[in-house]
Order: structure tokens, then C-alpha cells, then sequence
């Protein structure tokens, strides 16, 4: 139940239940439209969107749940409904964010916005820079505009030791743009820098290589309403600490159409590599 239909005039998909984001955005990218998807393909967007969903895009369009328009639902009793704001309201209300409580979700109708091309790319820094451009990041993001998305990450470099990644993503003016992102390249002195011109489905291309099929995750998520200096040290400690090439520490600042509904903060994804098969684990969406 992977299908997805696109009404190009009304700029909105129907996504059947199994629809992922790269089964959205394949259907979407001929007519030069995208919607608000998790940072990898492979993220369904049924439980994405009913358990409230951020990405790349979320600062200029808002959450995925604030997208969905609409979904046909079957109930406990067996009974298939839809729901929207006019029919079943209540039920439309509860599913965006509510998570899967209420029934299946069999199709859902979200709301496309265009765009064909933006700017993105990666920024890669040493970790003996990682204190500076953790603050000098921090100032950055308390004042991005909703065109501007900033994800950092604490990572392991090819040769295993720790390093702090930026991935940037503009999607407005690209005069304006590329001055944003080399203010970020001026943090520090990068190990690498690749930003160019891309479209969105190139973009989720790019975090795909992080999720892959077969790794088990655990994911935590804290959240914060600053970047302070002592959230930032424990994030250092965190880095140097690392135990295995495979952990993460992934922030992403909260700011522009979501803190216009809800307080602005940071997100923050630990993923520590590799359960074994047979042991329990929890797999998230890491949205």
C-alpha cells in the first residue's frame, strides 16, 4: 500500500498507508512539489505524520501532521471512516500528533509546496574546533529564518575519531543563502565542504547513507530551549566518550512555522549502534 497520487493543481498527494517519504517525493518531483518528510527515505509517512514528523523543511512548512489534510481510517469496530476538518473532525484532530491509537490508516491527503531546487550540502569540522563551533552554531540557529534548516551532528570520522557535522539546507534567496551557509563554513577551519545545488529528493539521498536497512538503533530524544555552555560541555563529553563509530548525537534546532504553535527548542537524537537481532530494541523514525 505504497501508492501516491498527486493533484498537481490543488498542490496536494494521497499516500496510501505504506507510503514512505522517497514514495512521496518521487511522485510529487515531477511537477516540482515536495512535502514535509522525515531526513531519510525510508521514514513512513502514516507514522511520521500521526506522531507529529520534522525534517529538513519543517521550519518553512511546518510539521508533517500540520500538512495532513485529511485521511481514511479504518476503526476498531471495522468500520472505514474519513477524516478530516469537516467530516469526523474530532478524530482528524486527535490523529495529527496523536500517534496510532485510533485506528489504521489506510490512505491520507498532505498538502504539497513548491520548490524545485535548494541549497545544501555538509560541513565537516575537527573535534579539537567542536567547543567553538558548537556556541558559534548555537548563535547561529537562534536567529535562522524559517528558510535556513541547520542540523548538527557529533559523529565518528573515517578514521573513527569524533567530529562535528553540519548539514545545511536553504530553500529561499540563493544570493542570501550561500552568505548564511559561509558564516557557517567560518566557524572553524573545515575538514571538508561540500554545498551546492540539489533537489529534495537528492537532499534525502544524502542522509540515507545513515540509515541503513538491517542496523538495529536505540534512539532517546531530550529537548532544550537553549544551547547554553553546559548542555554544550555535556555534548562534548558525550562526543569524546563515544564507545562505538556507529553512535550519533543529531541536534536539530526548532524555530519558524512550528514555534509559531509550539516554544521554540532543540531536539536531540542519541543512536547507539547495533543490537543484536535476537535482543529487544527500539526502532524510531527519528523524527
Amino acid at each position: 500500500m505504497r501508492r501516491v497520487e498527486v493533484d498537481v493543481k490543488a498542490q496536494v498527494a494521497t499516500a496510501e498507508g505504506g507510503a514512505t517519504a522517497g514514495d512521496l517525493i518521487a511522485a510529487a518531483a515531477p511537477h516540482n512539489l515536495v512535502g514535509v518528510t522525515g531526513t531519510a527515505s525510508g521514514v513512513g509517512m502514516a507514522g511520521l505524520t500521526l506522531g507529529r514528523g520534522y525534517g529538513p523543511l519543517t521550519p518553512q512548512f511546518g510539521l508533517a501532521l500540520d500538512n495532513l489534510l485529511g485521511t481514511e481510517i479504518v476503526l476498531g469496530d471495522g468500520r472505514k471512516v474519513n477524516a478530516d476538518a469537516f467530516e469526523n473532525a474530532e478524530l482528524y484532530w486527535a490523529l495529527r500528533g496523536g500517534g496510532g491509537n485510533f485506528g489504521v490508516v489506510t490512505s491520507m491527503r498532505i498538502r504539497l509546496y513548491p520548490l524545485n531546487e535548494l541549497l545544501a550540502g555538509i560541513i565537516l569540522f575537527p573535534w579539537s574546533e567542536a567547543k567553538s563551533v558548537l556556541h558559534g552554531y548555537a548563535d547561529i540557529a537562534a536567529s535562522a529564518c524559517d528558510e535556513f534548516t541547520v542540523i548538527t551532528n557529533i559523529l565518528s570520522g573515517p578514521d573513527g575519531n569524533p567530529v562535528v557535522l553540519i548539514a545545511s539546507i536553504w530553500t529561499g534567496d540563493q544570493a542570501q543563502g550561500k552568505q548564511a551557509i559561509a558564516e557557517l563554513q567560518r566557524l572553524g577551519s573545515p575538514i571538508l565542504a561540500k554545498i551546492g545545488l540539489m533537489t529534495y529528493s537528492d537532499l534525502l539521498r544524502t542522509f540515507d547513507a545513515n540509515f541503513v536497512n538491517g542496523r538495529h538503533y536505540e534512539l532517546q530524544a531530550r529537548w532544550l530551549p537553549k544551547l547554553t555552555p553546559e548542555p554544550i560541555r555535556a555534548l562534548l563529553d558525550a562526543g569524546s566518550g563515544k564507545t562505538s563509530t556507529f553512535s550519533n548525537i543529531i541536534l536539530q534546532h526548532f524555530h519558524g512555522a512550528p514555534t509559531r504553535v509550539f516554544a521554540r527548542g532543540y531536539s536531540i537524537w542519541i543512536a547507539s549502534r547495533a543490537l543484536p537481532d535476537n535482543d529487544r530494541c527500539c526502532m524510531g523514525t527519528h523524527n
